[in-house]
């Protein structure tokens, strides 16, 4: 098998590959694709020469043998890849292949990628919205009315891709040159099917939103309870989302600076899509980028302070920043997470080693 994990998109076909070495006529062998622990419920099995009718329910009719490569000869030379067609979101992960015979068995684990190309949903977007044909830009149109007073948090497009699991990553555009970086945007996630976005104080986790908020002379801030505000220089002009729905975390980078902004944590239920807000009166519009390769996203560490916030109980810190002036790392936990002052944490993104200060707000 391959070393490296395999990447593949949402709806694609993949050959997820995996050969005996040195070769061995495969066509009488047991081969068995299989996730997690479902040996008895496989993905695919070919036994007694012939696929069998015995497979996990939602890889039916997607799956087969296939050759990995245009040199393959096929089971007479040992190789027994999968091909996987119709891909999901669902499908991201560990893939075994297990090959037995009378005398002796094997099994290998692929890793599949699958990376998701983001598009926003043109049926539920805000009417004074315009949004391009390919879907991926948007911007408040020539009609709107701003009235100036406070950020327009109506001016929301939501993705069309839904997610109840795994890890997601995808880059935004915020400067088209010549112009600046855009001063006024919103980039979060929400609860599929919450599309009516009214005032700031409706778009609470509480209520199935969460975002990071660029809102011009007034900074940024997140819309967690209670709210954190802060200021960076320079403004991102490419922000980078990595949406982790199992562990609840939302985090955020500042992709040319190789920067890391904040990390929300929350717990996720029911499907979450993309959330988008152009903001009113920026030059630039904001263009959701094609399927940018997904980076191991690094985070230093390095020491922090830790700031407290009494009336949500004397355990719960709220914040860490970073010592480094260069950067602003942010963790907000919800209730069930917990941190130690030894420099052990659990329930985190591992974001510092040790505490050096503690705030009491």
């Amino acid at each position: 098998v391959p070393g490296d994990p395999i990447a593949a998109h949402v709806g694609s076909t993949v050959i997820v590959p995996c050969w005996i070495s040195p070769p061995e006529n495969a066509e009488a062998l047991e081969i068995r694709w299989y996730r997690h622990d479902q040996f008895s419920n496989p993905v695919l099995l070919y036994n007694h020469g012939k696929l069998q009718d015995v497979q996990e329910e939602p890889y039916r009719n997607r799956t087969s043998l296939a050759l990995r490569s245009d040199q393959s000869g096929g089971l007479k030379d040992g190789d027994v890849s999968l091909r996987l067609e119709k891909l999901r979101v669902q499908d991201d992960g560990s893939f075994r292949c297990y090959v037995s015979g009378e005398s002796a068995y094997d099994s290998r684990e692929v890793v599949l990628k699958i990376t998701v190309e983001i598009t926003i949903d043109r049926e539920h977007s805000h009417p004074d919205l315009k949004v391009s044909k390919d879907c991926k830009t948007v911007r408040d149109s020539e009609d709107y009315q701003h009235t100036g007073e406070g950020f327009p948090f109506q001016l929301c497009a939501f993705g069309a891709q839904r997610f109840t699991s795994g890890r997601h990553y995808w880059e935004v555009e915020l400067a088209h040159s010549p112009n600046p970086p855009k001063n006024f945007w919103i980039i979060g996630v929400v609860k599929h099917g919450h599309f009516t976005a009214r005032d700031r104080s409706a778009l609470t986790p509480s209520n199935g939103f969460w975002f990071l908020c660029s809102d011009g002379p007034h900074g940024f801030y997140t819309n967690t309870e209670p709210s954190i505000r802060f200021s960076l220089t320079p403004r991102p002009e490419r922000l980078g989302v990595l949406f982790d729905y199992d562990d609840g975390l939302l985090s955020f980078y500042n992709v040319k600076e190789s920067t890391h902004l904040l990390t929300i944590s929350s717990r996720f239920s029911e499907s979450v899509v993309p959330l988008f807000n152009p903001g009113a009166g920026d030059p630039s519009p904001l263009r959701i980028l094609d399927c940018p390769k997904p980076a191991e996203l690094a985070v230093d560490i390095f020491p922090v302070n830790l700031i407290y916030n009494h009336s949500l109980g004397p355990e719960l810190p709220i914040m860490l920043v970073s010592t480094r002036g260069k950067h602003l790392f942010q963790l907000i936990l919800p209730n069930a997470a917990s941190i130690s002052l030894n420099g052990e944490t659990s329930n985190s993104p591992k974001l510092f080693t040790k505490i050096t200060n503690t705030f009491h707000i």
